[in-house]
């Protein structure tokens, strides 16, 4: 489903460009994260093994996916492009990344990957290794001096820069590793914090036991991961490329990194075929076994970028910044905006995002600005699940094979563990996410996922945990209908009220209600800002056709009356800044209508009219900042906002700009300019933090400067635990009148760097870099939302008939009119000479659908229940394994990842005895239990629905696989003798593998559907006349799997999907399931 989106929302004005959607914090030191905590995973196995990949990776972290990503693609026989744009805040990560990357595309050899292993894992290295990082970072030094000497490289036509000042920045780090006038030798580093972790386990977690646990304090006590006595006595010189990040030159490595979670371990813990010394007893046999991973990976990556044939089509693109700036400057460029955006590089520093010249739309090689795999890691974490969904949505294509991922940490709701998913703490109701953002979340749509929990259930347990990692993707809300635009429309009242809702709960902090919550995983993390509302607010108008006025009156009204919020009419005026220059809502006063008595003298030489908004300065004196450095050494990161004191009562401000550096100020009134000239060592310089912030105009022209203070101050639950004693109950850090011009200053336009003010003026003025985007070329689908209980409860869809025949057809009281509901978000309407499709934004309930004709207006129209997220029960005729048709040819497994099957590890045959009740019975049982609870619950004495019959039938082919022929090549015959049909179906398994991303297992096999056509073949009498054969000589093991007649059914839907997930061909154009589709039939024969 596309969203029809306004050409002149979000960013026509620069004062709506705020700096953050997120609280800006104090961050004077911050973890450094160069080594992940969770195994290495395929970043496109979401999508079709033949489809070209443009990927975008916020909050990148280190190289492991890449490179598994690489390794997964090599086992398959597909050629795609791959195009990586990686973006991370922490600049030092992309350093390492980079350094890492050009030393595999160098060489791959056995010493290579040795060293490379060291530098990636270990706080000590041998000398070796340490000249090499040497070596490579002063060719990366010299190579990064200009954009054209980069480019002009070899590394050039791979590794690309998003923008210069990502160069220079990161070229700054490669020098810092050279460790010059130093003595890596006799550099000692800090132990930090032992943790724990146990998530790369994956389905072998009871057995990794305590050796994980004493493998973590073996790597802070030594620094180095190997646990040969040898390898530790070689180990004499720091690794500079974890000494430094942008917190300074001491070790600040999180204290819970622990190298080996980035590895899949299974394997090790297990029998496996390509490992004869498995399962591990010990670390040194899971160190061995993580090292031939690691070194797998790196000769996948030299080969794929050293083959002629194919290195032309691998991109890697670096931005060092922040996120949410990142995704809206890609998104002003896309919309046509100049490569100079407004938007900050970070939410400390005053730079702005210059895009390259790659991003020019008539560049050689066009950089990708939209995406069809967006990979967000755990940064939902970082600044909020909502934000995430605000800024990736827009450059998410709208394609079926387009996927999001959100994945987080949830928290437990209660001491009984049970957990509360991240879907139903994003503060806005799923359907209407799907309506506005054109998405929705495959846990809410499908009954079945391909990742499994279980390990992080167990892992919850073991440790006593009260966190467990959520695997979250998104896909278009209507994957069948992937342009098909929509709008929706409702009772006004009742999306005012909607809205309001989630403007509570964005801010709990601020209210009472926010208290009950003490103590849980995650609180006092504040996420949003009064911007972050208006970004959805500009979304759901861009959506909404209704009437648009009345609902921002009923939102007006509620905020102004509400008061569980005790300081939310303090944040008023930031909130009536951004609606009003969003174009959301005119409610701020012109400044103009007070500056015929205005007291002054700063607004009488504006020649032009006095702006809506002005740009308020206040310049912290360094001795205020030190004072709190000086003070608290450990990591505390409160939240950050401005405070305007009137006459008329006291404001906040939290979209700030915060840098350290001195102001030079120069013209006079409208004309007046601050350029800021910025300390480059920052909090460890001793400049003065400079700080400014859009705020209305009106309150500085009515109200003498004398009667104004501005403030810098922090706020937040971590403010009050930590700061009170130091600043006080307001927590103020520093303040002063306006009077005060050394320290304040308002101007028309906002302050700029003085290294970027000589571009400026010229980038700005430049023509938009592509025509603005079209208006649909079809009237969208209107799309009419009711409420139920303040949350939405039904879709209403009308069928349009425009052809005159259809239209006289359903003009007969005669005709019959069908509503057949075709999946759960699609409806076939039906009559006479007339077929169409309605395509629903999510999933309604197939059984309350209600249609309503209008024969003389000529239309239909089918309302459905929203199908709830926790009752998703899909009945097999409505494709609960959805397979969907691509426009240029080809099919997508909607609902699974797909697998390279030849990059999995196999187990083991014949296995060891009683090896598959280790770990076999607890993986499925953990699996299958909530399936089973609810079964019970709902059905009592009632036999269990054929969905969970599947499950079991899977889990009895794998256990007698595995169990009772020891992983020894087995046919299962899958059928039906109750009702007479008898084998419709044969798996002939030959290993089983573990699918190390998912953390569970799968049987590589093929399968031999029986039909009327295959049976009568005389090929196939002469196959089964042979499998008879080998049976009774013992050579084939056969087992029959009996199935009653529904759950039949479902294996024919699952085994299309099951097939297409692991597909080494492409498909022919006279493909059956291309022209027929998939699953072609349920019945048998």
């Amino acid at each position: 489903m596309r969203v029809i989106r306004s050409p002149n929302s979000l960013g026509k004005d620069s004062f709506f460009s705020p700096t953050m959607a997120h609280p800006t914090l104090w961050l004077p030191k911050s973890f450094f994260y160069p080594i992940g905590n969770t195994p290495a995973t395929s970043l496109t196995e979401y999508i079709p093994p033949d489809v070209d990949a443009k990927v975008l990776v916020l909050g990148c972290g280190d190289f492991r996916n890449t490179l598994y990503t690489i390794f997964s693609d090599s086992k398959l026989p597909f050629e795609r492009a791959l195009d990586f744009t990686f973006c991370d805040v922490e600049p030092a990560v992309l350093a390492r990344n980079i350094l890492i990357y050009t030393l595999l595309y160098d060489r791959a050899d056995e010493e290579t990957i040795r060293k490379v292993w060291k530098i990636y894992v270990d706080v000590f290295i041998d000398k070796e290794s340490f000249d090499l990082i040497v070596a490579q970072c002063t060719k990366l030094v010299d190579l990064s001096s200009s954009v054209e000497r980069w480019g002009s490289h070899p590394y050039g036509t791979f590794i690309k820069f998003c923008t210069e000042d990502t160069m220079v920045t990161l070229r700054q780090y490669w020098g810092r590793y050279l460790f010059k006038d130093r003595d890596a030798a006799a550099a000692k580093p800090a132990v930090l914090k032992e943790s724990e972790s146990g998530r790369a386990s994956g389905i072998m977690i009871l057995e990794y036991g305590l050796l994980g646990a004493e493998h973590f304090k073996h790597y802070w006590k030594h620094g180095v991961t190997d646990v040969d006595h040898s390898e530790m006595n070689r180990a004499t010189h720091v690794n500079t490329t974890l000494l430094y990040s942008s917190s300074g030159d001491a070790l600040n490595i999180h204290y819970g990194t622990h190298p080996i979670s980035c590895f899949h371990l299974a394997p090790a813990l297990a029998p496996t075929q390509e490992h004869p010394s498995t399962p591990a007893k010990s670390m040194p046999g899971i160190i061995a076994i993580i090292k031939s991973q690691f070194a797998g990976w790196c000769s996948a990556f030299h080969h794929r970028m050293t083959d002629p044939h194919l290195k032309a089509n691998v991109k890697l693109r670096f931005f060092a910044g922040n996120a949410i700036t990142f995704c809206k400057a890609l998104r002003a460029v896309l919309r046509g905006g100049p490569l100079r955006t407004t938007e900050y590089t970070n939410s400390w520093g005053c730079s702005t995002i210059f895009f390259a010249e790659d991003y020019l739309h008539n560049s050689a090689q066009p950089a990708p600005l939209s995406f069809n795999v967006i990979e967000t890691s755990n940064l939902a974490d970082h600044i909020g699940f909502l934000n995430i969904l605000l800024i990736t949505s827009p450059l998410l294509e709208q394609t079926p094979t387009s996927v999001l991922f959100t994945h987080c940490l949830v928290g437990s709701k209660d001491a009984s563990r049970q957990h509360l998913s991240a879907l139903e703490q994003i503060g806005v109701d799923l359907p209407l996410i799907s309506l506005v953002f054109g998405l929705s979340p495959e846990r809410a749509t499908s009954m079945f996922t391909s990742q499994s929990m279980a390990q992080e259930a167990m892992a919850s347990g073991l440790n006593q945990s009260l966190q467990l990692f959520e695997f979250n993707l998104w896909r278009t809300s209507a994957p069948a209908a992937a342009g098909l635009a929509q709008t929706f429309t409702c009772q006004p009242a009742d999306l005012a009220r909607t809205l309001f809702k989630t403007y509570l709960s964005l801010f709990p902090d601020e209210g009472f209600a926010g208290y009950k919550d003490v103590g849980k995983p995650g609180y006092g993390l504040r996420h949003h800002t009064r911007d972050s509302f208006i970004y959805l607010l500009s979304l759901v108008k861009d959506s909404f056709s209704g009437d648009w006025n009345v609902v921002m009156d009923c939102i007006m009204l509620l905020v102004e009356s509400d008061r569980t919020l005790l300081v939310g009419l303090q944040n008023y005026q930031d909130l009536c800044r951004g609606l009003h220059l969003a174009d959301l809502r005119k409610v701020m006063p012109d400044p103009n209508e007070f500056a015929v008595h205005t007291p002054n003298k700063h607004f009488e030489n504006w020649a032009e009219p006095i702006p809506s908004s002005v740009h308020v300065g206040l310049v912290v004196p360094r001795v205020k900042i030190q004072k709190l450095l000086d003070e608290f050494k450990e990591i505390v990161t409160p939240c950050l906002q401005c405070s305007l004191m009137c006459p008329g009562g006291q404001s906040f401000f939290t979209s700030i700009q915060p840098t350290f550096g001195r102001v030079e100020i120069s013209g006079t009134g409208a004309g007046k300019t601050v350029i800021i000239h910025e300390d480059q060592a920052g909090w460890w310089g001793r400049s003065d933090l400079v700080v400014y912030f859009p705020a209305p105009a009106w309150m500085f022209v009515k109200w003498a400067f004398k009667e104004l203070e501005v403030g810098l101050s922090m706020f937040g639950v971590s403010a009050m635990n930590h700061f009170i004693k130091t600043l006080g109950l307001q927590l103020c850090i520093f303040s002063t009148v306006l009077t005060d011009q050394s320290r304040t200053f308002v101007l028309r336009d906002r302050p700029r760097l003085a290294s970027q003010t000589a571009l400026q003026n010229e980038a700005s003025a430049g023509p938009p870099l592509l025509p603005s985007p079209s208006p649909a070329e079809h009237i969208p689908q209107q799309v009419t939302l009711k409420f139920g209980e303040s949350r939405p409860s039904s879709l209403t869809i009308q069928c349009l008939v425009e052809d005159p025949t259809a239209k006289a057809n359903l003009a007969d009281k005669s005709t019959k009119v069908e509503a057949k509901s075709i999946t759960v978000t699609s409806v076939e309407v039906s009559f006479k000479a007339f077929k169409s499709t309605l395509h629903f934004p999510y999933p309604i309930d197939h059984t309350t659908l209600v249609t309503r004709i209008a024969r003389k207006s000529s239309y239909v129209e089918i309302e459905g229940r929203i199908l709830s997220q926790r009752a998703v029960d899909i009945p097999v005729e409505l494709k609960p394994f959805p397979v969907a048709l691509l426009d240029g040819g080809g099919i997508h497994a909607l609902g699974m990842h797909y697998l390279a099957l030849d990059a999995l590890p196999s187990f083991r045959s014949p296995l060891p005895p009683k090896y598959e009740h280790k770990w076999m019975q607890p993986h499925f049982s953990f699996s299958l239990m909530e399936e089973k609870e609810k079964a019970k619950a709902k059905m009592s004495l009632k036999p269990q629905p054929p969905s969970l019959e599947l499950k079991d039938s899977l889990f009895n082919i794998f256990s007698r696989f595995l169990g009772t022929n020891k992983g020894n090549p087995t046919m299962f015959h899958l059928s039906q003798p109750a009702d007479g049909v008898g084998t419709y179906a044969i798996l002939f398994v030959s290993r089983v593998k573990i699918d190390l991303t998912a953390h569970t297992v799968v049987a590589d096999a093929c399968v031999l559907p029986f039909s009327y056509d295959t049976c009568s073949l005389a090929a196939m009498h002469v196959a089964i006349r042979k499998m008879e054969s080998d049976i009774r000589a013992g050579r084939l093991r056969s087992i029959s799997v009996q199935t009653p007649e529904e759950e039949r059914a479902w294996w024919m839907a699952y085994l299309p999907t099951a097939v297409e997930r692991c597909r080494t061909w492409k498909h022919k154009v006279d493909c059956k399931y291309l022209t027929e589709g998939a699953p072609r039939g349920l019945g048998a024969g």
